[in-house]
């Protein structure tokens, strides 16, 4: 009973978002989850601190570098989060970044980068990328998100992929994220929004800030992610 009450309210809440994306109104759905929606002058979308640009299909976030050095299972999380292990630090709800990502037509997935998890019967989910920039001077500065990402034993930066929109595990109280303030991880984490690809999505011990490529420690950064093109069937 839980599991399907819980996705009914995930139901609801989309479907709320979807009308309020339509007509600006802010419905009692969203007004219960503390979602607030504002349509921006040049046609974008904020949910929170997330915006949505639904014609180029991407999703940005400002947020700081946590770390530049030390072993890391995130690329990014709450304030909240696993602030100890994660690069990049962002004060966003992770609610509003996984109903953002559905408005972008993703659907949410098992990682196929964990072929033993067999309790998840899900289908892959769609895949995003993630750029991350920054103001070097008066420049501005974007890398791959995997730039940031050091492969000790390889001695090189993360191999260049896509994250995969796992999706938050679903609670009746909201999704799991919310809780634990994980956003983008390089290990797996089943209560992720955005999760690595790699097959070493299941070990803890190769991935380090990549210090070689980051930016001093707080400074401000923009993540945007992209969804990548659907195939034709």
């Amino acid at each position: 009973m839980k599991v399907s009450l819980a996705t009914l309210t995930a139901t609801v809440l989309l479907s709320a978002l979807y009308m309020a994306l339509a007509d600006d109104t802010q419905t009692d759905a969203l007004r219960k989850q503390g979602v607030k929606v504002e349509r921006l002058p040049d046609g974008r979308t904020r949910l929170g601190r997330v915006t949505i640009d639904a014609r180029r299909r991407t999703i940005e976030f400002d947020g700081k570098v946590n770390m530049r050095e030390g072993l890391v299972e995130l690329l990014a999380c709450t304030l909240d989060g696993k602030v100890h292990e994660s690069v990049l630090v962002a004060d966003v709800r992770p609610l509003h970044l996984q109903l953002a990502l559905l408005t972008l037509g993703l659907n949410p997935g098992r990682n196929p980068g964990i072929p033993s998890d067999a309790g998840d019967k899900r289908k892959p989910g769609d895949m995003a990328t993630i750029e991350v920039s920054w103001m070097e001077g008066e420049k501005r500065r974007t890398v791959r998100a995997e730039e940031l990402i050091w492969h000790r034993p390889q001695q090189r930066a993360m191999e260049r992929t896509e994250w995969v929109f796992l999706g938050s595990v679903i609670e009746e109280g909201g999704i799991a994220a919310d809780a634990t303030g994980s956003l983008i991880t390089t290990y797996h984490d089943p209560t992720a929004i955005l999760e690595n690809l790699l097959p070493t999505v299941a070990d803890d011990t190769l991935y380090f800030a990549n210090s070689r490529v980051a930016p001093p420690v707080g400074t401000k950064v923009t993540v945007t992610i992209t969804a990548v093109k659907m195939k034709d069937p």
